[in-house]
């Protein structure tokens, strides 16, 4: 939730390296954390992307990094595949059927494997 601010790019920098930078002091040769991973992972979901899957549709407010210039990702939400690609000016996106997701405030009515374009 923190988006662009500065903490929220801290904190998942910090993530990342916890395990190739042995952060822990001694636990980077046990092997990766799988919860590091996946945490950090979804850290780029919900705070960069703005994913929100709480609701009845699919949901992103995105907030991306200055320094990034795109995302993409792949879910599947209650049977329906999506594909999201997200940049700071626009976001594109499919699903394999016809559905609705939310961009920002606006309710988009996708139509199965076409690309819908929303310029942010």
């Amino acid at each position: 939730r923190a988006g662009k601010t500065g903490l929220a790019w801290e904190l998942y920098s910090n993530a990342l390296k916890s395990d190739y930078a042995d952060t822990q002091g001694g636990t980077t040769k046990e092997g990766i954390h799988a919860g590091v991973m996946a945490g950090t992972a979804w850290l780029a979901l919900a705070s960069f992307a703005g994913l929100d899957v709480t609701g009845p549709v699919v949901a992103v407010a995105p907030s991306l990094p200055a320094h990034w210039r795109m995302m993409k990702f792949n879910i599947g939400f209650r049977g329906d595949r999506y594909e999201f690609e997200v940049a700071p000016d626009q976001v594109r996106v499919r699903a394999d059927a016809d559905t609705e997701v939310q961009v920002g405030r606006d309710i988009l009515t996708l139509t199965g494997g076409e690309w819908t374009t929303v310029e942010l």
